[in-house]
This record gives structure tokens, C-alpha cells and sequence, in this order.
């Protein structure tokens, strides 16, 4: 740390107000405050020019069970994840993103004897790692790659020479977002040059002319929809997005994956 003295507050004493500490707001949670502090001396150290430090934090806790499918973290710029177990343990698999995609969705769509069938065949070719964390321990997770998380029962008996278990109730993680800060800049400085943000690869003239003439006779439907059945705007949008989700429902029902193969038929 920095060496700055933190107020003294009673245990159950929060603020009125939040405290500005470093240019962000002090949520009087001991395990983020401090860890933020201490992350954001080592952001200094290294130079926002190489890493900066999301602001957001994520304190994530789980009961002995818990699995999380493969993904990869794409909900904010590409970064680099620090976990840290600060209770009970937490089991990641590590493997190439294309084959975790492919894992849950074997996951999803065959059931868990598939998965395990497909996670063996991995295992016994060398694809993919393990690392269980306990409690004082941290984790890195690269941009690259997918992972899931599954958190062992205390009484799960492991095999030599993994150790037992200690008992626990919670799994408990303290995690923070490093975005790599040339990736981030040229990501920002592409979207913001661009005419349309929205289209960071635009169409060939080919192809804008077919969408914009999908476009023209979708509106055709959809005006003539309307006027059938009497419907405003919002209607339309309110019944829309109802018929989206009665997709979604029929495809996951039908054990298929959600945008996979557009051109299924889906029962209204």
C-alpha cells in the first residue's frame, strides 16, 4: 500500500456519504476497499500506459456445487482478471476458447455423461489445465482462452496427491479487471473515428444494397402486421419481444443453441 492511514470506523458503521479515496468512491466493504488500494498501487508501478484498472469490482461467492459454464470474458475491453480466494476453494479448467465454446454447448445440448465423455478425451490428450485455489491464494486470466469454475464439495474425496478439503460454507472470490491498455486505446480510438461506431466492419456496396432491400420488405411485413391487427409501435415492440423469447424458450426446449444454425424453423 501507499502508507495511508484509513479512517478508524466501528464493525456495521458505514458512512452517510461514500468517501473519496484515489478519485473513487470508498464503498466501506474492508475486502474491496483494501484490495482496490493495493491493486491500484501496482497499476502505478506498472504505468497506465501498459494496464488500468477497472474501477468496478466484484466480490463473487458461491455455495460447494456451483459450476459455471466455459466462456470467455468479453463483457467489457480485452483484460487480464485477478482472482482471489478469500474463502472456501474454487476449481478452474482452463482450455482453447473454441473447444470450452464447444464444451457447453455439449453441456447444454447432450447433458452432463456427454460432457463428461468429451472432458476425459481432453484430459487424457493433454488439452487443458487445472487450478484450485484456496483461501490467500490468486489466480491471472488471460484475454485468451476459455475457462469454467466449479466449486468441490469439502467431502469429495480426491484422488492422490491432491490433499483434502478443509470444511467450508462459502466460496468466496475478490476479483479485478486489468484492461491491456493498447488494445484498449486502439479499440476506443477505431470507434470514435468511425462514421458508424456501430459497424466497426462495414458492408461492400453489394452488401448494404441486400440489407437495406431486406429491411424495405421486412417493413412492408411488419406495417402490414400492424395494420391488421390494429397495433401501435409500442405494441408491436412489446409483442416482438415476446415472440423472441418463445423462440429462445423452443430452442432451448429443442436442445439447440441459441443463434447456432439461423435457418432452423421454429414453431410459432
Amino acid at each position: 500500500g501507499s502508507g495511508m492511514p484509513l479512517p478508524k470506523r466501528a464493525v456495521g458503521d458505514r458512512p452517510s456519504s461514500p468517501e473519496i479515496v484515489r478519485g473513487r468512491a470508498r464503498l466501506g466493504v474492508p475486502l474491496l476497499d483494501g484490495y482496490w488500494e493495493r491493486l491500484d498501487d501496482a497499476t502505478y508501478v506498472v504505468g497506465e500506459g501498459v494496464a488500468r484498472l477497472n474501477p468496478r469490482l466484484y466480490l463473487i461467492w458461491k455455495t460447494a456445487g456451483y459450476c459455471t459454464p466455459y466462456h470467455q470474458d468479453v463483457h467489457v475491453p480485452p483484460h487480464f482478471t485477478l482472482y482471489n480466494q478469500t474463502s472456501g476453494a474454487s476449481a478452474f479448467h482452463f482450455l482453447p476458447l473454441l473447444l470450452g465454446e464447444y464444451a457447453t454447448l455439449v453441456g447444454r445440448r447432450d447433458g452432463p455423461s456427454r460432457l463428461k465423455e468429451l472432458l476425459q478425451r481432453l484430459d487424457g490428450e493433454g488439452v487443458g489445465e487445472v487450478a484450485t485455489l484456496g483461501p490467500k491464494q490468486m489466480l491471472l486470466i488471460l484475454p485468451g482462452g476459455a475457462h469454467g469454475v466449479y466449486v468441490p464439495r469439502p467431502a469429495l474425496q480426491l484422488p492422490p496427491p491432491a490433499r483434502p478439503l478443509p470444511p467450508f460454507r462459502l466460496s468466496v472470490i475478490r476479483a479485478a479487471e486489468l484492461f491491456v491498455a493498447p488494445v484498449c486505446d486502439l479499440y476506443e480510438r477505431l470507434l470514435l473515428s468511425a462514421a458508424d461506431w456501430a459497424t466497426p466492419l462495414g458492408l461492400s456496396e453489394r452488401e448494404a444494397e441486400a440489407e437495406a432491400a431486406t429491411l424495405d420488405a421486412f417493413a412492408a411485413v411488419q406495417q402490414r402486421a400492424c395494420a391488421e391487427l390494429g397495433l401501435s409501435r409500442s405494441d408491436w415492440t412489446f409483442f416482438a419481444t415476446l415472440l423472441q423469447r418463445r423462440w429462445d424458450a423452443a430452442a432451448e426446449a429443442a436442445g439447440l443453441e441459441q443463434g447456432a444454425n439461423r435457418e432452423t424453423t421454429i414453431p410459432l
